[in-house]
């Protein structure tokens, strides 16, 4: 991603909570694009565009990243609607929790070979199920940061 660096600093667009290394686990990308999305601008994509990107090594691994990922989308949703009073963050998380999580079980349960295998699928919704949680967390460590 690359955004002005203007717009960055004065929306403090990239939240130090809600990326890795902290409670939410990641994040801080999508909030960064629903951000910019919500203060007008918009977001290109450019498919020649080359991005080096370090991919797993174990399945331990994408295990832990799966499950950081719940983490962080569901912290994602949750700072939308509470920080900034979005409400259209709930469909968005109904439709995401039921079209995708609840639609892949029944997938993996039925033995579709083209179905998220059961590990990585069960470590993303302990995430899901853990983000409320973590999400608290880092609230509380940035407030006591800024003390």
């Amino acid at each position: 991603m690359a955004i002005r660096r203007s717009v960055a600093i004065q929306n403090k667009v990239f939240e130090t909570e809600m990326d890795g290394g902290t409670a939410t686990h990641s994040g801080g990308d999508h909030y960064a694009f629903y951000l910019v999305l919500r203060l007008g601008y918009s977001i290109y994509y450019n498919p020649r565009a080359i991005v080096w990107h370090r991919h797993r090594r174990s399945i331990a691994e994408l295990e832990r990243a799966m499950y950081g990922y719940g983490v962080g989308s569901t912290c994602v949703l949750l700072r939308a609607i509470l920080k900034h009073r979005d409400l259209t963050a709930v469909p968005v998380a109904f439709r995401w929790l039921c079209t995708r999580n609840i639609a892949d079980i029944w997938r993996t349960l039925r033995g579709d070979p083209e179905a998220r295998p059961w590990n990585l699928l069960s470590a993303e919704l302990r995430g899901i199920l853990a983000g409320p949680v973590n999400y608290v967390r880092a609230m509380r460590r940035e407030k006591a940061l800024q003390v």
